[in-house]
């Protein structure tokens, strides 16, 4: 790249001596030389750049072939890490294939014994007497031992509820019915109660064996409605049921609907069939299911809700809900007409009551346990004397239109009677055990100033003359000070006060102090107010006439006026702290106040996060189930298909060697045929050539 320069200023120092001197042969020879070695060193000059590009080139061929071994040694590591994953994923798929088969056999096993188990239960069902029979599912049958087995369980209250209810839905409060339940399930518009479970005929009736975590609770306590714009709720109650639903039949079809909440107010009555015209019980309150599936899990053979009306106007109510020995029995259709219908006559349970049971983090022992024979279910006993005390940790909001879908409005002497209930049990839970503490401030009596007697005619002064002594004890009476008390109706926080430690407001302890110094300013009127012995009446003298005995009286009035005045100022410097600490209580109430409800609305945003967070979670377990069961049920799939692909391949083997077969034995008949045809013409052959000799 040099020379390119160089062979530049050469030539034209060439041109500028060719140019000077033109006709010299030395200058043309010397030109001529110079013009050949411009031209070698151009051509030195090509020869470089092509020797540079080819290196160049070189370089970058090298380069080329170092990137492709690098990507030809990925891919065969690629190639090998496919081939351990294929492998381990090969491994793991024969590993589950395993696995799925020993949970098929246990499954099988499990289903043989259940099998075995329900076909004991099956023969103990026979085993009941006819009438029996016919009584189950709707009257009680007797049993000696829940009768006379005595009750010291200890009762719990609404906060069982509360508490236990609060992972699987909302607490709302209500103007009519107090704080109600919402599962989150309702937000699937198909979720119905009475829908996640089996019924099971036994000696109180049908009961309800639910398959949710919170159907220990709702399905045997309180009642359920349907409200409009918010959908199902459940409104908590202390007496425990079989379950709370009235029932309608025909032959085919079987229904039941939840008993609303208005039926709380009749505790301890029994209903018939007039309690769904009462009540105003709906058409879409129902699930309705063929009668030959009643006994199984209700929510694969439910009918659409949307044909409720059909089935209404095809089956009648035979509500049959009665008290027998304290004991609630919920009848509804017989075990004989159910059992007539159905594929298998239904087991029959004895109830098997557990009123220890508590509700803890794991839900699963509030369930129900079927054990030889014996339905042995959660009943806590609940007590609502103070539910009304009692409310939730966490409640999302207030649903102020608690609008219930009825048939038909209720009757005012229902609303009446639900609303006098509702009363009753709030007075109840606001009477206190221990006698009532005063929560008003003890009021004291006003009473006026002392005045001076008045200037009647038998006892007027001339000015400058002091009115007559009065005796101790008609001063002692007339000249009480004045105690300063707030009006009624205007005393602090609304006349209740905040009470303090020791059970005393603020407001009653100002009064007290009030009360003392009265009794202080009486002790020392009393002491400042004795006479002398020899002091006695005198009469007004129509003239002034100085005395010393009225000059001392003077005096002692006087320092007695200073002293109420003196006293008067204490008093309202005292009554103005008692209102500035009582204004400073308010303002600190307010503040306490204020953090209290951005606490619970903090809690609330809290709680509703989790609930989102819950939803989530469920909706991302639902999810994986839901891909699990996919997978699985396309791993069947495919593993059927190879079944059959193996079956095929199988059978067209078979015939594949059927027809070789056939076609070596045709081969061989026409072998023998062949045989035959030669062996009659070799026997011609012979017979022509006996008869030519």
């Amino acid at each position: 790249m040099k020379t390119r320069p160089l062979a530049a200023a050469t030539l034209l120092a060439v041109l500028l001596s060719a140019g000077c001197n033109k006709s010299s042969p030395a200058t043309e020879r010397k030109l001529a030389e110079l013009e050949q070695q411009a031209a070698d060193a151009k051509r030195r000059q090509q020869e470089l750049e092509k020797e540079l590009a080819e290196q160049k080139l070189a370089a970058e061929r090298d380069a080329i072939e170092r990137e492709r071994m690098r990507i030809e040694q990925d891919r065969l590591d690629m190639e090998r890490q496919q081939g351990e994953a294929a492998a381990a994923a090969a491994e793991e798929l024969r590993r589950r294939e395993a696995e799925l088969a020993t949970r098929e056999g246990k499954v099988e096993l499990l289903n043989s014994q259940l099998e075995t188990k329900q076909e004991e239960l099956e023969k103990r069902g026979e085993e009941l007497s006819e009438k029996d029979r016919e009584l189950a599912g709707r009257e009680a049958l007797d049993d000696a031992r829940e009768r006379t087995r005595p009750d010291d369980t200890p009762a719990g209250d609404y906060g069982m509820f509360y508490e236990s209810l609060s992972p699987y839905g909302s607490w709302f409060e209500t103007p009519d019915y107090g704080y109600v339940w919402q599962p989150v399930v309702v937000r699937n518009g198909s979720w119905r109660p009475y829908l996640h479970g089996r019924w099971a005929c036994t000696d109180r009736g049908w009961t309800w064996m639910s398959d949710e975590p919170f159907g220990w609770a709702t399905y045997h306590y309180g009642r359920w409605a349907l409200c409009r714009g918010y959908g199902w709720v459940w409104v908590p109650g202390s007496e425990w049921a079989p379950s709370w639903v009235c029932w309608r039949s025909s032959g085919n079809h079987v229904g039941w609907a939840p008993l609303p909440p208005e039926t709380l107010a009749y505790r301890g009555r029994s209903w018939d069939s007039t309690v769904e015209a009462s009540f105003g019980i709906g058409a879409l309150w129902f699930n309705f299911v063929e009668t030959r599936n009643f006994c199984e899990p209700i929510h694969h053979h439910c009918l659409p809700y949307t044909q409720n009306d059909i089935y209404i106007h095809q089956t009648v109510n035979i509500t049959h809900i009665h008290v027998k020995d304290n004991r609630v029995i919920c009848g509804g259709p017989t075990y004989g007409d159910i059992a007539r219908q159905t594929k298998r006559k239904p087991p029959f349970y004895r109830i098997e009551e557990d009123r220890k049971a508590r509700p803890g983090h794991d839900p699963i022992h509030m369930r129900y346990r079927v054990e030889e024979g014996r339905l042995r279910v959660a009943r806590p006993v609940i007590s609502s004397d103070w539910d009304e005390t009692v409310k939730p940790r966490h409640i999302k909001g207030r649903i102020e239109s608690f609008d219930v879908e009825r048939k038909e409005p209720l009757k005012p002497e229902v609303r009446d009677l639900v609303r006098q209930t509702r009363e009753q049990n709030r007075k109840k839970t606001q009477q206190p055990e221990d006698p009532p503490r005063v929560d008003r401030p003890t009021r004291v009596e006003e009473r006026p100033l002392p005045r001076q007697p008045d200037p009647t005619p038998g006892n007027r002064e001339v000015a400058g003359r002091d009115p007559k002594p009065v005796s101790p004890k008609a001063e002692s009476r007339t000249e009480e000070p004045r105690v300063q008390v707030l009006p009624k109706g205007n005393e602090p926080n609304g006349g209740k006060g905040r009470r303090e430690e020791g059970g005393m407001t603020q407001q009653e302890k100002n009064n007290e102090i009030a009360v003392k110094l009265q009794e202080e300013l009486r002790r020392q009127n009393d002491k400042i107010r004795v006479l002398p012995k020899d002091a006695g009446p005198e009469k007004p003298d129509p003239l002034p006439r100085p005395d010393s005995r009225n000059e001392a009286t003077r005096n002692e009035r006087q320092e007695l006026e200073k002293q109420r005045e003196t006293e008067r100022r204490n008093q309202l410097d005292k009554q103005r702290e008692t209102e500035r600490q009582q204004r400073m209580e308010q303002e600190r109430q307010q503040q306490i106040e204020e953090t209290r409800r951005q606490q619970q609305r903090e809690a609330e945003r809290q709680q509703r996060e989790a609930e989102r967070q819950q939803q989530r979670e469920m909706e991302r377990q639902q999810q994986r189930e839901a891909e699990r069961q996919q997978q699985q049920m396309e791993e069947a799939r495919r593993q059927q298909q190879r079944e059959m692909e193996r079956q095929q391949q199988r059978e067209a083997e078979r015939q594949q060697q059927r027809m070789e077969e056939s076609r070596r034995e045709q081969q061989r008949e026409a072998e023998r045929q062949q045989e035959r045809s030669r062996q009659q013409r070799s026997e011609e052959e012979q017979r022509g050539r006996g008869k030519n000799r």
